[in-house]
């Protein structure tokens, strides 16, 4: 499953999303020249928008504000770049209380050219072992719906 079909289902099943900042769902419109969203990925006008200031989605934001406001305790992480902004974010949840769950097909990063290790995989394993849940797309899709297959 892709982001945006989670993204979709998500807003299916009542949930609140929130988009931080910039969106990695950007292309460039080669006729204009302009950065825009991918259609499929922008905002609905019900989602909540908060601009992201550093990697942490919460560091200096009304995120976690915003979080308690709907009582809020656990949290569905997308994005990139997995040992960056996900790990930042997902850790700064935790040392708020909140459960976070990663979908791992919903995130990545490009490896280094020189690495003898991925940093994606080194960061889920620490998510995994420290911070939150680490799962898939289809895992979360099928929970959210109360799907055993």
């Amino acid at each position: 499953m892709k982001r945006g079909d989670l993204l979709r289902h998500l807003r299916k099943h009542g949930c609140h999303l929130k988009r931080e900042g910039r969106s990695h769902s950007l292309w460039t419109n080669p006729a204009t020249g302009a950065l825009e969203a991918i259609p499929r990925h922008a905002p609905l006008t019900t989602d909540v928008v908060i601009k992201k200031r550093r990697w942490s989605a919460f560091y200096e934001t009304e995120l976690d504000a915003h979080l308690r406001s709907l009582g809020t305790q656990y949290i569905i992480v997308t994005g990139c770049t997995t040992s960056m902004c996900i790990e930042s974010t997902i850790r700064d949840a935790a040392f708020r209380d909140y459960v976070c769950v990663l979908p791992a097909d919903c995130t990545g990063q490009p490896a280094r050219h020189d690495a003898t290790y991925s940093g994606h995989a080194a960061s889920l394993k620490i998510i995994e072992m420290s911070f939150g849940w680490v799962s898939n797309s289809q895992h979360i899709r099928r929970a959210l719906a109360g799907s055993d297959d």
